[in-house]
């Protein structure tokens, strides 16, 4: 399945530089930045070289493809602006990033990543598009023992210092709620 990634589910990525692991998890899934994703990285007047650099260092590594807007269709792209603008379905408008991720989605009957759930969750329920979340990505990094819960914990830590809005203060809580669940 071709995966979209939105701005926040990209910079997980690059804090914790692990996207490494990404075909390893899903070995038979693609992954993909829009451009209004990478746009939204690089526009950015905050200090963030760090990161940027480990996007360059990532595209060569071939963990992820950029898209262009030559391969989206207008109604993508019409998607994609109406999302961004007004919203859609009664649902509000989303960030750029966001609505490009889920627009392209659509189009190739894809997936998103994204941790913006208050944001595009109630888009991928209305449409059904599944959706990938950091904690899905760590979580499915240690449930299949690509990484022990040691390095789960110290990437969850990673995106907390970061400021990456997790649904816990540490893995073990998140393990805990998801067995309880």
């Amino acid at each position: 399945m071709d995966v979209f990634i939105d701005t926040d589910f990209l910079s997980s990525l690059l804090w914790s530089k692990r996207s490494n692991l990404l075909s390893k998890v899903y070995p038979n899934d693609s992954f993909f930045i829009p451009p209004f994703t990478r746009s939204e990285l690089f526009d950015n007047d905050a200090n963030l070289s760090e990161i940027r650099n480990q996007y360059h260092v990532d595209i060569v590594n071939g963990y992820y493809s950029e898209t262009t807007d030559k391969q989206a269709d207008l109604s993508t792209l019409q998607l994609t602006i109406k999302m961004n603008t007004y919203g859609v379905d009664g649902f509000p408008s989303v960030g750029r990033g966001e609505a490009q991720a889920f627009a392209y989605a659509v189009h190739n009957k894809g997936a998103v990543a994204s941790n913006n759930l208050r944001d595009i969750k109630q888009y991928t329920t209305r449409y059904k598009i599944p959706l990938i979340t950091t904690s899905d990505f760590i979580f499915d990094a240690y449930d299949q023992s690509i990484i022990t819960e040691t390095e789960a914990e110290d990437i969850w830590k990673c995106l907390i210092q970061h400021k990456r809005i997790m649904p816990n203060q540490t893995f073990k809580e998140y393990l805990e709620d998801k067995k309880n669940a």
